[in-house]
C-alpha cells in the first residue's frame, strides 16, 4: 500500500509539473480582425508619405478583406486561426484603372505582400502583417 501512495504522490507531481511548464510553449492569439479599419504606414521600414498613406487602406469584414491599394480598389476572402496569429489571403482581385507609374508600382509591390501574408500582430493600435515580401504596417484613419 505504501508504494502505491508513493506512485500516487509522483503521479500527482509529475503531472502539475507539465501543466506548468506547458504554458510556455502556448501560441499566443491575437485580436479579432473583424471590423477593423487600417491604413498602409510603412513598407519594410520604409515609412509612406501622408498623401500614399491615405491611399492604402485595408478592411476586415467578417472573412472578407477590402481596400485601396493606392489607386485601384482590392478584395479578398481571408482566414485566420483560433489562438494564433495566422493570416491568410486568398486570390486577390482588384479593378484595373490605370494611375501614375508610382502609384502603380507601389500598388503591385502591395498586393504581392498581401497575397505572401502569413500572420499578424495588433499592439499599440498597430497592425503588423508579415509576408514573404515583407513587413507591413498599419494604423487606424
Amino acid at each position: 500500500m505504501k508504494i502505491n501512495k508513493q506512485f500516487l504522490a509522483i503521479l500527482i507531481g509529475s503531472s502539475i509539473g507539465l501543466v506548468s511548464c506547458g504554458g510556455s510553449d502556448a501560441v499566443r492569439s491575437q485580436p479579432s480582425l473583424v471590423g477593423t479599419q487600417w491604413q498602409l504606414t510603412s513598407f519594410n521600414g520604409r515609412t509612406l508619405g501622408k498623401r500614399l498613406s491615405k491611399r492604402v487602406t485595408l478592411n476586415f469584414h467578417k472573412k472578407r478583406a477590402t481596400g485601396s491599394a493606392g489607386c485601384n480598389r482590392y478584395f479578398s476572402n481571408y482566414k485566420t486561426a483560433t489562438n494564433s496569429d495566422s493570416l491568410r489571403f486568398n486570390q486577390i482581385g482588384s479593378t484595373r484603372m490605370l494611375c501614375k507609374p508610382r502609384f502603380m508600382k507601389m500598388e503591385h509591390k502591395f498586393l504581392g505582400a498581401l497575397k505572401g501574408t502569413y500572420a499578424y500582430v495588433i499592439s499599440n493600435g498597430e497592425l503588423s502583417l508579415s509576408s514573404n515580401a515583407g513587413l507591413l504596417k498599419f494604423k487606424r484613419p
